[in-house]
């Protein structure tokens, strides 16, 4: 059933509010209001004030290196790609899947033990531009944007690369500070920041998982001696 409105009073001094009028020292009708109806205007005012005053901060794209090109896919896949004494190297991110991390992949001539094709020099100098890259494609990203790697460790150096992901690039440590397991980050301000919720989630999972394993096999220990014994 629909309720007509309340006609509203003209007023010769003052301000219009409803059925009545107000002084115009009173700059709005709540000033009007009493007891439990004022309460609540004054609630309702001190709600919306946190949100009125919170300015968006402007996230500045941050460019490219020239020599850098990127493909996009339409999955979402991004592949960051340039050249480094002569090999391709690829930055990949992608495919962006919905509640879950994006992957990251580093590699050089399709192979990620870099180290085994880049001389000291080169592999410096594309880490550098890799990092860069990492930036762009972050100060792309919407705030809550995660990401996920895991540093290559088969060469015995997936520590340098783990405490570069950390340390420069902005990821967490890897999951039970093991070289190789998976290393988290998330957006903030056009920023990878640590994920430290993600990772430290996964830390939890996994001494479960542990402890679930020794009490299996300690069971299965018992259950071999009592075979033996019988």
């Amino acid at each position: 059933m629909a309720i007509a409105s309340s006609k509203k009073r003209k007023c010769v001094k003052g301000w219009s509010c409803g059925a009545t009028c107000l002084s115009r020292e009173k700059k709005n009708c709540r000033n009007g209001l009493d007891g439990e109806p004022k309460k609540l205007a004054d609630w309702l005012e001190k709600q919306a004030k946190p949100a009125a005053e919170v300015k968006k901060k402007d996230v500045v794209v941050r460019p490219l290196p020239d020599d850098v090109y990127l493909y996009e896919r339409g999955n979402g896949e991004r592949v960051y790609t340039f050249d480094v004494d002569g090999a391709d190297v690829d930055f990949a991110t992608g495919p962006v899947r919905k509640g879950q991390p994006v992957t990251v992949l580093f590699s050089v001539a399709g192979m990620l033990n870099e180290g085994n094709i880049l001389d000291a020099a080169a592999a410096s100098s594309a880490a550098k531009k890799i990092f860069r890259i990492m930036q762009h494609d972050a100060s792309t990203r919407p705030d809550g944007f995660e990401y996920e790697t895991a540093a290559f460790d088969m060469d015995g150096k997936g520590a340098e690369r783990a405490h570069a992901y950390e340390k420069i690039a902005g990821f967490s440590r890897p999951v039970n500070g093991a070289y190789g397991k998976n290393q988290y980050g998330i957006v903030r301000d056009g920023r990878i920041t640590p994920n430290t919720e993600k990772v430290e989630g996964e830390d939890t999972v996994s001494k479960e998982s542990i402890q679930e394993s020794l009490l299996d096999a300690n069971e299965e220990r018992r259950s071999n001696r009592r075979a033996r014994q019988s």
